[in-house]
């Protein structure tokens, strides 16, 4: 956030909470649109601590349930790579739908 959009605030006379909320929030809104997109990323595809905590396969993650499944006789792998992309999708979906705003959070400077 640039110091000078803050000052140029001040100093028409805006206070803290219209410069909040007129002046951080907007420029901001992308940037936490991209972390908010990432996070959501990151808990999708949350692995290891799924695996160490969780015992019924009710409450499994995809990529947890992905792993535990096997068959008798090795692993069914045309049925583990279906239900991977299966589970790609829904982030595929969100990818898909907030690209501009993931795109605008990652190369913006912050100035309009």
């Amino acid at each position: 956030m640039p110091r000078e959009l803050i000052d140029a605030a001040r100093a028409d006379g805006a206070g803290w909470l219209r410069t909040y909320a007129q002046i951080v929030m907007p420029v901001s809104r992308p940037v936490i649109s991209a972390v908010t997109i990432f996070v959501f990323v990151g808990v999708w595809n949350n692995f290891l601590w799924p695996l160490l905590v969780v015992t019924d396969p009710e409450m499994m993650t995809l990529p947890v349930g992905l792993n535990s499944v096997q068959d008798v006789f090795g692993v069914p792998y045309a049925q583990l790579m279906a239900s991977a992309v299966l589970a790609a999708l829904p982030l595929l979906a969100v990818f898909l739908l907030f690209q501009r705003r993931i795109v605008e959070g990652i190369a913006g400077t912050g100035l309009k």
